[in-house]
């Protein structure tokens, strides 16, 4: 292995409680063959003892650059290739900040060897949970690299949280996660764990870009696995193009995706907002391959004062084509079957305004697609639902669509208006 900057026992600090890692630089051509499981790969830090007594963790101007030759690979049996900036195996705890700013990953990055020889290239990965930290904050950092794996995944996830978070303020801005080429399920920010800070968590992501391109598999930007307790959540400048071309499988496109429901403690101000999104490419499934395009995805909600919905665009050029029994089901905005949304009451405003499907849809043989806009299943407690400046109107469509809807209310609506 070849860690630049490592604390392997536990860390107890005394005076300012500070540890500052800065202008680290790691690169050129590495191979390893070790079968360590802890120990492996390339790090520009790594904590793995407890944090006991330190008040705040700045990492800034560390880059990962294999450039040479064959740059950081491994061609061992089951072995992965990791390369991660900053690595968190320990808690996070009671600290002032956790800043990782200003950082990238560049250079050639593989695994040849048989078995599940994944390739790993990360800015920073928190394995055990992150709590009562004031602000963690992860800001200009990317991935400009190239991976490949022979016979593994490619685990492109810039930003990646294992566990619990409960904590006042996560903030990822200007984080480009660079072209990730993949049959497997990739991300950029991943929430593994509960997010459980309640009316204490704001949780403010923007400006993230990726480039995404190969077969099969599930994409996700931002991806929360599990239910998400926080009065703040914004999501904005989430940018993705794609060129993706499968003739089997399954292709799942999600931007912005919640997994599990969002609560709010319903104070004033509190608020669910994701916009200025912009999705672009060219998708094609023939045969038997089956894509699905959710551009925010959200199962359940309860107690925001405000969602809002806004700016969203598949910009025009996006093109979907199917052909055999392929098929495309294409949702902007989409709140999921069988969950609701419950609001506080009049103080509910529901927003969807200025969003766009400008897309070029053709199908061809026995497969069938959808459209649509935004989708509503239950609605409880609402104060205002407003949905307007939306546009589907330079859309193209060929062949074989099931239908194609702007706006589709599908089970209870219990609102004080509606406004369409």
């Amino acid at each position: 292995y070849i860690w630049a900057v490592l604390f392997s026992s536990a860390v107890t600090l005394t005076g300012a409680k500070t540890i500052t890692i800065k202008n680290v630089w790691v690169g050129g051509q590495y191979s390893y063959i070790g079968t360590d499981a802890t120990y492996r790969g390339a790090r520009a830090v790594a904590f793995l003892g407890a944090l006991s007594a330190v008040t705040s963790i700045t990492v800034s101007n560390c880059f990962f650059d294999f450039s040479t030759g064959t740059g950081l690979r491994t061609v061992t049996i089951n072995i992965a290739t990791q390369a991660i900036l900053a690595h968190f195996t320990v808690a996070v705890s009671t600290m002032t900040g956790v800043t990782i700013s200003n950082s990238s990953i560049r250079g050639i990055y593989t695994s040849t060897g048989t078995g599940t020889a994944d390739t790993e290239a990360r800015i920073a990965v928190f394995d055990a949970a992150v709590m009562s930290i004031t602000e963690l904050k992860v800001t200009g950092c990317g991935f400009s690299g190239t991976a490949t794996s022979t016979n593994g995944a490619l685990l492109l996830d810039q930003v990646r949280f294992v566990s619990t978070i409960a904590t006042s303020v996560v903030k990822i801005t200007t984080l480009d996660c660079g072209t990730c080429g993949t049959t497997a399920t990739s991300d950029c920010i991943y929430f593994g764990g509960i997010v459980s800070g309640g009316a204490a968590t704001t949780i403010n992501i923007d400006d993230v870009k990726r480039s995404s391109t190969g077969a099969a598999g599930d994409r996700y930007i931002v991806r929360f696995t599990a239910a998400v307790t926080a009065d703040i959540i914004t999501i904005k400048r989430v940018v993705v193009s794609y060129s993706i071309t499968a003739s089997a499988g399954t292709v799942g496109i999600y931007p912005v995706y919640f997994n599990g429901a969002l609560t709010s403690s319903g104070v004033a101000g509190s608020i669910v907002n994701v916009s200025d999104g912009s999705f672009s490419g060219t998708v094609t499934t023939s045969v038997t391959a089956v894509v699905t395009f959710y551009g925010a995805l959200f199962n359940g909600v309860t107690g925001y004062e405000k969602m809002e919905f806004s700016g969203l665009k598949m910009v025009s050029g996006m093109t979907f084509a199917h052909t055999a029994s392929g098929a495309a089901n294409i949702i902007l905005i989409n709140h999921n079957t069988a969950q609701t949304i419950n609001g506080n009451g009049a103080l509910t405003n529901f927003m969807v305004r200025s969003n766009a499907i400008l897309i070029t849809y053709s199908a061809t043989g026995t497969g069938t697609g959808l459209i649509r806009l935004v989708r509503f299943d239950i609605l409880l407690a609402m104060g205002d639902v407003v949905v307007e400046d939306n546009s589907m109107s330079a859309m193209s469509a060929t062949g074989k669509v099931s239908d194609i809807s702007a706006v589709w209310f599908l089970g209870t609506v219990g609102a004080a208006t509606i406004s369409v």
